[in-house]
């Protein structure tokens, strides 16, 4: 699988805008990056100034898209899926966990956001699967996020790399 870094060029941000398009059309903007996101000119100016990888289908659109927000000596990680490939699959472990490292590369811990899912079960279950690959749970904080509760997880890299080595046959290594 080949992740490209997001670097401005006029064919790199037609690719960009054609996954703003794609999001938008979904009804998951507000969700994946937020309502301030919606227009374009907002959209590309956030990911000048954050890193952005991405893998492309065969169409060469966008099909994973992972970013970072750095603060202090951590970073937020986001990662958006296209619908049509939201299974728990290896191409889509090895993308996250291509992002971690990235993410480990100049940052001590990594966080996430995870929002309630439709059932209690589903959330256990999406929750324990980061915890499975070395996330923490860090806490919890009903309605910030479209109304609903928000898990928060943290990884670093000691806990990441012990976990990595239990997930490592999945990934094919």
């Amino acid at each position: 699988m080949d992740i490209y870094r997001y670097q401005p060029s006029e064919q790199a941000d037609w690719i960009l805008l054609q996954w703003h398009r794609e999001v938008l059309d979904s009804g998951e903007f507000p969700k994946v990056l937020g309502e301030v996101l919606q227009l374009p000119s907002q959209f590309f100016n956030f990911f000048l100034k954050r890193p952005l990888f991405v893998t492309l289908n065969s169409y060469g659109n966008i099909n994973r898209a992972g970013w970072f927000e750095g603060f202090m000596r951590g970073t937020f990680m986001g990662i958006w899926v296209s619908k049509n490939e939201r299974k728990l699959t290896r191409e889509n472990l090895r993308f996250w966990d291509r992002l971690l490292q990235f993410g480990f590369e100049s940052h001590l811990a990594v966080l996430g956001a995870i929002q309630e899912r439709p059932t209690p079960e589903e959330t256990e279950k999406f929750i324990a699967l980061h915890v499975k690959f070395g996330y923490k749970l860090s806490g919890s904080i009903d309605h910030i996020f479209d109304g609903k509760r928000t898990h928060f997880v943290v990884a670093y890299k000691d806990t990441w790399l012990q976990a990595r080595q239990k997930y490592a046959k999945i990934l094919g290594e």
